[in-house]
């Protein structure tokens, strides 16, 4: 089998990509991200991991009005996803609540 090596230093940098990517196509779907409440931001974070680009936005429409119209209780609710576990979408859900 194969082994795959990376020094940290690259591990940073692919990490630090790929969290801007998801950024800028966070600020792209929803202009005012950046002056969303820091707890807003993650959650969006975790769907953008989770679902993608597309998958966010196809998939999640109520999820993604709700966020334009900082209605964090309606994002609450409309965040669960299939592909990952009950706990985690409970925490998220839970992190939007706390806003």
């Amino acid at each position: 089998f194969t082994r795959l090596r990376m020094t940290q230093a690259t591990i940073d940098k692919l990490f630090l990509q790929y969290i801007g990517t998801f950024e800028a196509a966070l600020t792209a779907r929803f202009p005012a991200y950046s002056t969303f409440p820091s707890k807003a931001r993650l959650g969006l974070m975790d769907m953008m991991y989770s679902l993608g680009p597309a998958g966010l936005t196809d998939k999640y429409p109520k999820f993604c009005a709700a966020t334009r119209a900082k209605d964090w209780a309606t994002c609450a609710s409309e965040c669960k996803r299939a592909n990952v576990s009950a706990a985690r979408n409970k925490t998220l859900a839970d992190l939007f609540l706390s806003i």
